[in-house]
């Protein structure tokens, strides 16, 4: 008998698994099929996949460079360096240079420097983009609170998201904010506009793409951008070179701080252009300011200015570099620095 009940019993105990298998492989199809089908038509209106930027997304590269190291080459800076610097043509260059993106965008970079300078696990390569203004001391704790949090609040889940999350999001639409289901759905109830895409993208290992043929109105960013750089300006006390040269021998200590690991510190002026350069000039004028820096410090310079390679190019909203023209600039750069020796020939 129990044989006869445990046989009879047997189809009925496995029935509703093979049902349940049957409809969770119905549901993972339907929604692939959803999931693309969004993705498609996002993607048709000109959408391109972008993560967003976070404090976990930076300390998880940060995390990458301390390990002594010397074939490193860390990217600091702010948004410049970001779009202008062409990830990919430096490591079909160099592959066997492990290259980190850690500029964060509008802030002066001189607290990451500092971090570098104070790591004794770091003896790589620092190419920094730099401003006369960015040797400010009052400008020097712009990107401190990213350190804080590398240092005090970075965890391994945050590790995790670096590695998986944030390629996921850099490879579907579907995922960026710009898209998100609420907005959408408060657009189509509200009958607005669908969300525009955007002319900048954030990659996965935080390099940044922008397209301003994407923008509509290219000559109100430019107007925006100068008018925004000037009140800037006038809102900070401008130092005589003398006194200018007291801030920079300060970051000349953190310079050779890295020098004496076997590491290596680049200064690079990422170009401006038209209205821009104009007010550049006329505040921290190049011959008084940064030629003078270049003549004292330790660290390799260069300027734009002073390479007809380099300040050739077009720049669609006066401060940086559109994506067609990044890689060309990019190997420009990467051809002073093998004359500066700082990478190989």
């Amino acid at each position: 008998m129990p044989l006869s009940t445990s046989s009879s019993n047997y189809p009925r105990h496995r029935a509703p698994v093979k049902n349940w298998l049957f409809l969770w492989a119905c549901c993972l199809v339907t929604a692939s099929i959803a999931v693309s089908s969004v993705e498609a038509y996002w993607r048709s209106h000109g959408h391109r996949p972008s993560m967003v930027d976070s404090l976990e997304h930076w300390a998880f590269y940060r995390s990458k460079v301390s390990d002594n190291q010397r074939e490193h080459v860390v990217l600091v800076g702010s948004s410049r360096i970001q779009l202008g610097f062409s990830t990919d043509t430096f490591r079909e260059k160099f592959p066997r240079h492990q290259l980190t993106q850690l500029a964060i965008d509008s802030r002066f970079p001189i607290a990451v420097l500092r971090d570098l300078a104070n790591d004794e696990q770091f003896r790589g390569i620092a190419i920094c983009s730099m401003t006369a203004l960015g040797f400010l001391r009052q400008n020097w704790e712009d990107q401190q609170d990213y350190v804080e949090f590398f240092h005090h609040d970075y965890m391994f889940h945050h590790a995790w998201d670096g590695i998986v999350g944030s390629r996921l999001k850099a490879q579907l639409v579907v995922l960026s904010p710009k898209v998100r289901i609420d907005r959408v759905l408060r657009a189509v109830l509200t009958q607005s506009p669908l969300p525009e895409p955007s002319y900048l993208v954030t990659r996965a290992d935080r390099s940044r793409l922008a397209d301003y043929s994407m923008m509509n109105d290219i000559e109100s960013h430019r107007r925006r951008r100068v008018d925004n750089h000037k009140k800037w300006l006038d809102n900070h006390q401008r130092l005589t070179a003398q006194d200018w040269m007291k801030d920079v021998a300060k970051i000349e200590e953190l310079v050779q701080r890295i020098h004496r690991r076997g590491g290596q510190v680049v200064f690079v002026r990422f170009p401006t252009a038209d209205e821009h350069w104009i007010v550049d000039e006329a505040t921290y004028p190049k011959a008084d300011y940064w030629d003078r820096m270049a003549a004292y410090t330790s660290a390799r310079t260069i300027h734009f200015a002073d390479i007809p390679a380099l300040s050739r190019f077009e720049l669609p909203d006066t401060s940086h570099l559109d994506q067609k023209d990044a890689p060309e600039f990019t190997l420009a750069l990467l051809n002073q620095l093998r004359r500066h020796q700082v990478v190989p020939r």
